[in-house]
């Protein structure tokens, strides 16, 4: 009995670990690199249909990034209906302070008729955006982030500002790598 605890333990302590580790890739095809606060898989995993999750990226030309990129930001809401389609703006408050996007939100979303990826049938909505490196900073760096999607407000799941804060320490490695 003791062994199946610790062996739970150790499961438990490795998946939280994978959970909160950016994911970088490079397409020698492409030539096109990308950082992302967590892997599709994990992302996909955590939605729920109580909070919209949210995934960050950048993409860049090559191996080396430039100085203050652009972010790109999505949330993605399941539910049995639309939550999000005629009313999506969006806002971010960091420690209180608010913090600017570049681009209006938008919507995007597909209706799921038979169950997929362990998601029953309803709605996915998806709602981009996209954030200059600064303004993206006080979020990675915040004690506490909220959001307000349409009318309704959210604070950052635990996991997700460990994934932000992951996803600032691979950025900032890769720019220190082009001084």
């Amino acid at each position: 009995m003791r062994k199946l605890v610790i062996l739970s333990a150790l499961i438990f302590s490795v998946s939280v670990f994978v959970y909160t580790q950016a994911h970088r890739e490079y397409d020698p095809f492409t030539r096109q690199s990308i950082i992302q606060s967590n892997s599709a898989e994990e992302f996909y995993k955590r939605n729920s249909w109580e909070q919209p999750c949210l995934m960050v990226s950048i993409k860049f030309k090559g191996k080396y990034l430039l100085q203050n990129p652009i972010v790109d930001g999505i949330f993605v809401s399941s539910s049995g209906y639309w939550k999000y389609l005629k009313y999506h703006d969006l806002l971010f408050f960091a420690d209180g302070e608010s913090v600017k996007i570049l681009s209006k939100a938008v919507h995007e979303g597909i209706v799921r008729r038979l169950s997929w990826d362990e998601l029953p049938a309803g709605v996915s909505e998806y709602i981009p955006f996209k954030m200059e490196w600064k303004e993206f900073l006080k979020l990675a760096n915040a004690n506490k982030v909220e959001f307000k999607l349409g009318v309704n407000k959210f604070v950052l799941r635990p996991e997700e500002v460990s994934d932000l804060k992951a996803f600032t320490k691979e950025v900032l490695k890769i720019l220190k790598l082009r001084r």
